[in-house]
């Protein structure tokens, strides 16, 4: 499995993201590339998403189920269709000296995705290899991330702000 890590900075507290995770509310407002979330369920172990992207001259709709529900602090998921991949959002609280003075929380998110490489077929990545993929969209993804956690900032926090996106690409990524 090769995987994916994004993580980000919030100021509010776990219980609330977490409610925010699992509703996907606005998400597809957030950016052009994601077309439309449709939710099937409350968020709870069960849950099926279908997630629909297009960038270049790719269009995909990502099949994924929640596996795994810890309030406040996770969300596993894996997917049903397509590529096969598994993760889960991590809700980490920091500590209060980490929030600005105007803020009483700091709260990490973590989107983690572990997929493999060898159902990459069923994606139309037309003719690339995942390394050059990677390399290709990885400059998208961390724009993207940011303008998704910037919409995520401004639903959460009541206000748009530039968020700090991490990303890291590998098995050992946490």
């Amino acid at each position: 499995m090769d995987g994916l890590d994004v993580s980000a900075v919030f100021y509010a507290p776990p219980g609330e993201l977490y409610e925010f995770i699992t509703g996907m509310r606005g998400y597809s407002q957030y950016s052009p590339y994601l077309d439309e979330v449709r939710q099937y369920g409350d968020g709870s172990p069960g849950t099926d998403y279908e997630i629909v992207v297009s960038w270049w001259r790719l269009s995909y709709t990502s099949h994924t189920r929640v596996t795994e529900a810890r309030p406040p602090e996770r969300v596993g998921w894996r997917t049903t269709k397509g590529l096969r991949a598994r993760g889960y959002w991590g809700i980490e609280p920091l500590p209060d000296a980490e929030a600005p003075p105007d803020r009483e929380h700091a709260t990490r998110v973590r989107l983690r995705i572990q997929f493999d490489p060898e159902t990459f077929g069923s994606v139309p990545l037309a003719g690339l290899t995942l390394d050059r993929l990677f390399e290709r969209i990885k400059p998208l993804v961390v724009e993207e991330a940011g303008n998704v956690a910037a919409g995520m900032a401004a639903d959460i926090e009541g206000a748009r702000r530039d968020v700090d996106i991490e990303i890291h690409r590998g098995p050992e990524s946490v």
